[in-house]
């Protein structure tokens, strides 16, 4: 006994093939004066646009801290386009391009950091494709202290550069340039120095992503302090550094100094 089932008619146009979505992911940094500061709060807006078509839509996301190395993660829906079939609302069509150049956080126009990444193209073969895109904007702040900055910790803007509301003894315009949480006691930019260590003492701070240190020494507090280290990149949570250049018995005097890249 044969049995027939009656399946509904395809409606030809009502979309393409799914496909798993596109991920990016990557920093957006604010260089607002010269600053180098990873963003982890804000607004990020994107727009697609398709490089024949012209048609275009715009993907929104929250800013976020990703394992204190990222902002933001975005994915996108991607179709694959068959014959008698348009691509849905809002959705890539693999094997083909796209001018993703128009790109805003809180509506302060973003760059990319590699300019090649500014048009998108998908292969047919691009499933799930993830990528990493880096963006730079300048947001600016209100006095000395970046906008996104005064949001993430505080909710507002207006914060006061000098005030300390963690009590930790060190300023808001000093927690922001070391990397640390104004509002965590707990969180402090500190040296611990190891003089018994061999070969010359071991020294380990605080470190932040983004931030560039110097470190300077000193045998005699009341001549000052000479350069030992310059531009030496983060490795958070910590930086750590021997002094091998530090011979006989001391006493030796240690600062380091934390700044954003270009300061």
């Amino acid at each position: 006994m044969l049995s027939l089932a009656l399946l509904p008619s395809l409606s030809l146009g009502a979309g393409g093939l799914p496909e798993p979505d596109l991920v990016l992911y990557g920093t957006i940094r604010d260089v607002s004066g010269g600053l180098n500061v990873r963003l982890s709060a804000g607004k990020l807006n994107w727009t697609f646009q398709h490089t024949v078509s012209g048609k275009s839509f715009t993907v929104a996301a929250s800013l976020t801290n990703i394992n204190d190395q990222f902002s933001y993660v975005v994915r996108i829906p991607c179709e694959t386009q068959s014959t008698g079939f348009t691509a849905s609302e809002g959705t890539l069509v693999l094997g083909n391009s796209y001018d993703r150049s128009h790109v805003s956080v809180d509506n302060h126009p973003a760059t990319f950091l590699q300019i090649a990444q500014q048009t998108l193209t998908l292969t047919l073969t691009d499933r799930g494709r993830i990528e990493r895109v880096d963006l730079q904007v300048s947001i600016g702040g209100s006095g000395l202290l970046p906008e996104n900055w005064q949001l993430q910790y505080f909710g507002r803007t207006g914060v006061d550069p000098s005030a300390d509301p963690d009590g930790d003894g060190m300023d808001n315009l000093g927690e922001f340039r070391t990397g640390t949480n104004p509002m965590d006691s707990n969180s402090v930019f500190e040296i611990e120095i190891a003089h018994d260590a061999l070969g010359g003492p071991r020294l380990s701070w605080f470190s932040a992503a983004g931030i560039v240190y110097t470190l300077r020494r000193s045998q005699d507090l009341l001549t000052g302090y000479q350069d030992v280290a310059v531009n030496i990149a983060a490795t958070p949570p910590l930086n750590n550094y021997q002094d091998r250049t530090a011979v006989g018995p001391g006493p030796y005097f240690y600062r380091v100094v934390a700044k954003p890249p270009g300061q």
